[in-house]
């Protein structure tokens, strides 16, 4: 198994909910904020929140795996 399925369901969780909140309120509030600008950064947002966890959970395991 090269990583564990929760870490990737948490961490595309908060991609998606941080950035949607910011990005849905620009939406809102903003004249010049599209919904293809929202919907692309929320992607990149649940992207790298989850490439984060995923190395984070790996970190984790080997800094365990020495001590």
């Amino acid at each position: 198994v090269i990583f564990d399925v929760v870490p990737v369901l948490q961490g595309a969780l908060m991609g998606v909910l941080l950035y949607g909140t910011v990005d849905l309120t620009n939406c809102a509030l903003l004249a010049g904020w599209s919904w293809p600008v929202a919907l692309l950064d929320m992607t990149w947002g649940t992207t790298a929140c989850t490439v984060l966890a995923v190395v984070q959970n790996r970190l984790h395991a080997w800094v365990s795996s020495r001590s």
